[in-house]
């Protein structure tokens, strides 16, 4: 293909690249996989949630999730307004653990 310097060669579109969000989130699924496991270890039952009877920070569940404190948190407070749990005082109740566990089963 002969060109001359002021011409360019078509470009060929590039296929779609899938969106960061498209990708399995890896970070939200092992934050869920660390509540459900702190879940079977110490918990009550009441009305299909669960309570977890020990403190938990953020710090203790990015040291659990292999994750950054800030990354924990953000995911921590998407759980909460996603209903899944709810946060009281480091104190963590879980709403939900059936989409959690779904949630887990979906990516994991």
């Amino acid at each position: 293909m002969n060109l001359e310097m002021t011409q360019t060669p078509a470009l060929r579109p590039r296929p779609a690249v899938p969106a960061f969000e498209m990708r399995p989130p890896a970070l939200k699924i092992r934050l869920a996989r660390v509540i459900l496991d702190l879940a079977e270890c110490a918990e009550i039952d009441v009305d299909n949630s669960i309570f977890l009877t020990g403190a938990i920070s953020n710090e203790r569940l990015a040291i659990l999730a292999g994750a950054k404190v800030d990354a924990v948190a953000r995911l921590t407070a998407q759980f909460v307004s996603l209903g899944l749990v709810e946060k009281r005082r480091q104190r963590f109740i879980i709403r939900q653990p059936e989409r959690l566990r779904a949630m887990i089963a979906e990516f994991g």
